[in-house]
């Protein structure tokens, strides 16, 4: 039923009486009737708007009602045809049958008679509406089944074109992408119809081609005819083009595209409840090609991590509260001694008696994550699987359950043990540096240009008299030399032989 009466009717009789009489008693009857005395006439209305019933007089000059009849299902195949005639033979209702009538009624006619017949073709319209919506329906759960199934976005795009060609009949169709996060253009990611393959990858302007305006817009666009539209131009006018629409598809006030759909051969404009159905069908792609798009962000993430993890230079490391690895990277191992991490974990049973070459340290290392603290720099001295000692720089913490139990530790470990043995030699240099400067037997220091005393050892401090270093120390260093001329002299000397 269309716009909510009892149905709409469209009646043809070359006789304008007839016609008008039964134009006014089908209204009186709660229908919306439009009348006309020609089948081209009524043809012509048919393309404008849709209509439940054609009721059409059988003979009548010019185009009779069976070619009439062909040619209203050719424009609205679910539409029901009753023809009426003064001369009714069975070959009469046979032929008219083949075209695809209904059923018809004998001239002269009672109303009453032929309300009846109308009830019936209504409930055989409203039939064939709902079928309709049931193939609507089952297109757009298939899809949904496929997008189930699939997370692959170019198999999403190809099943969304072509349940569009499906359900419109369309003679074109085209699915427009974003070229990037944030991007100025769009490009045509798939095409269905006659040599538009030549149209895959072009890009489309966002500025002011109608994909452009429609993405901008976020709304649905249907367009009759050349596009004479201020708003935007047409990028590849086509003049056979009757009926278009464009319609944006998005996810949360998100842009995932446009679907593009044109009809050159359909005699009928696109209708309203196309639109909804296309709607329907972009929603539900657009949410698939979000979670396609998000699933391809996860694994590239994962990837990333993985190489990261697998190539890094630094041990990485995943241990249980109970002492044993959970996972490792090669460079993990390498550093304690295995050839592989699947060796280290299946060789260490208890990190902290296996491990750990100074228990007090592991247990401070496992008392700090515990209490939450994200530890930096914690160096301790490991044992490697030969046995060596090992110095080893953690950062690393503690991830926890929802009650506050320790799920696992996790972290990244540094082998400093060159860097250790460096500072132990620096160190027992330092200490040798120290011995000779102290006890040497020759008086040792070191002067500020204007005489202050940096240093000085204790035969210095005897030679010259002094109990200490220290007494030495608050002397300046001229007061040493009985002639302060020759002591200027011989600091002049050493800045010259660079000392």
């Amino acid at each position: 039923m269309v716009n909510g009466s009892a149905g709409k009717i469209l009646v043809v009789d070359d006789e304008v009486e007839l016609k008008n009489i039964l134009v006014e008693a089908l209204t009186s009857q709660g229908y919306q009737a439009a009348g006309f005395t020609s089948g081209t006439e009524a043809l012509t209305a048919l393309r404008g708007e849709a209509f439940d019933v054609l009721l059409t007089d059988l003979m009548m000059p010019g185009m009779d009602g069976i070619t009439l009849v062909r040619e209203a299902l050719l424009i609205d195949p679910h539409l029901v045809c009753m023809m009426m005639t003064g001369q009714g033979t069975i070959q009469t209702a046979v032929d008219a049958m083949k075209e695809g009538a209904f059923d018809y009624v004998l001239k002269p006619f009672r109303l009453q008679t032929v309300l009846p017949v109308l009830t019936r073709a209504m409930n055989a319209r409203h039939l064939r509406l709902e079928n309709l919506q049931l193939r609507d329906t089952v297109a757009i759960y298939e899809l949904a089944q496929t997008i189930a199934f699939t997370l692959d976005p170019q198999t999403i795009i190809s099943k969304l074109a072509d349940a569009v060609l499906q359900q419109t009949g369309a003679d074109e169709v085209s699915v427009l992408l974003p070229v990037s996060e944030g991007s100025d253009a769009l490009y045509v990611a798939a095409v269905r119809g006659g040599n538009r393959e030549r149209l895959l990858g072009e890009r489309v302007p966002l500025d002011e081609s109608i994909s452009g305006w429609v993405a901008r817009q976020r709304e649905p666009l249907i367009l009759d005819g050349e596009v004479k539209d201020k708003r935007f131009r047409s990028l590849w006018p086509n003049p056979e083009i009757r009926s278009s629409i464009s319609i944006p598809m998005q996810v949360a006030n998100k842009l995932v595209g446009t679907i593009n759909i044109n009809a050159l051969s359909r005699p009928r404009p696109f209708t309203l409840g196309q639109l909804k159905t296309l709607i329907i069908l972009a929603s539900t792609a657009a949410a698939a090609l979000e979670s396609a798009s998000l699933y391809t962000q996860v694994r590239q993430a994962e990837a990333d991590y993985r190489s990261i993890f697998e190539n890094a230079g630094e041990g990485i490391f995943r241990t249980s509260p109970t002492g044993q690895f959970i996972t490792a990277n090669p460079a993990m191992a390498n550093i304690l001694g295995y050839e592989t991490p699947q060796a280290l974990m299946a060789g260490i049973t208890d990190v902290r008696r296996e491990l750990y070459a100074d228990s007090n340290r592991q247990s401070d290392w496992e008392r700090r994550l515990q209490q939450g603290e994200r530890i930096v720099g914690f160096e301790a001295r490991y044992r490697r699987k030969d046995g060596s000692i090992l110095w080893l720089s953690e950062s690393a913490r503690a991830v926890f359950d929802e009650s506050g139990a320790v799920l696992y530790y996790e972290g990244i470990a540094e082998d400093i043990t060159a860097r250790k043995q460096a500072e132990e030699a620096l160190q027992a240099s330092e200490r040798k540096y120290r011995d000779v400067f102290a006890f040497a037997p020759v008086g040792i220091y070191q002067a500020l240009r204007d005489g202050t005393l940096v240093t000085a050892n204790q035969s210095l401090a005897g030679m010259l008299g002094y109990d200490s270093v220290n007494e030495l120390l608050e002397v300046n260093f001229s007061r040493i030399y009985l002639n302060e001329d020759e002591g200027d002299r011989l600091i002049a000397e050493y800045e010259d032989r660079g000392y």
